[in-house]
């Protein structure tokens, strides 16, 4: 039966040795443990900067909060956890400076800790399960606190669509026992 499975269209189920499993490879599915909790991929976004440079993005779920898990090998493996935020928890008028002067300010306040601009980045992003002409553009701003800890990033698709996300740098130690989907 497996030869007329073969060539009649029934796929071969992808199975995949946990062993080589890493923050690096993970697909839509797959459980990894964070900060004493399991915690679910739920989704995989790919973030194409341009120039040849890309990075991941796993959206992580553990049944009561949704999570970030940011992906970033291009020189050495960097990795950031953040959860979305309302803007206006940020500043009430964050939305419209942004809008006004097509960026946020150099420094933001947040929770008693002061972030500093480091970078604007344009790309597009898709899902895993998505081409590219799929994706859609958008522009992000990047913030620091002074240890470059904390982390902070404003995020523009469109005139109006505009999101925050607030977390830390985290290291890749932090991850355990990777789970793939079965």
């Amino acid at each position: 039966m497996a030869f007329f499975d073969k060539w009649f269209g029934k796929k071969e189920e992808e199975t995949r040795d946990s062993s080589t499993l890493s923050v690096k490879n993970l697909k839509t599915g797959d459980f990894i443990d964070y900060f004493m909790s399991s915690w679910e991929v739920k989704n995989v976004f790919h973030y194409d900067w341009g120039n040849n440079y890309s990075s991941l993005e796993y959206q992580l779920y553990n049944g009561k909060e949704t999570l970030f898990l940011h992906v970033n090998d291009d020189l050495e493996l960097e990795l950031c956890i953040t959860k979305a935020i309302a803007i206006n928890k940020i500043n009430p008028m964050l939305r419209n400076i942004v809008i006004d002067n097509d960026e946020p300010p150099s420094t933001l306040d947040f929770e008693g800790v002061t972030y500093i601009k480091q970078e604007e980045s344009q790309g597009h992003v898709s899902e895993e399960s998505e081409d590219f002409e799929e994706s859609y553009a958008f522009v992000m701003w990047d913030y620091a606190d002074k240890d470059d800890k904390k982390v902070l990033s404003i995020v523009r698709n469109g005139e109006q669509d505009i999101d925050a996300y607030v977390g830390e740098n985290v290291d890749d130690f932090e991850f355990s026992n990777i789970i793939p989907k079965s």
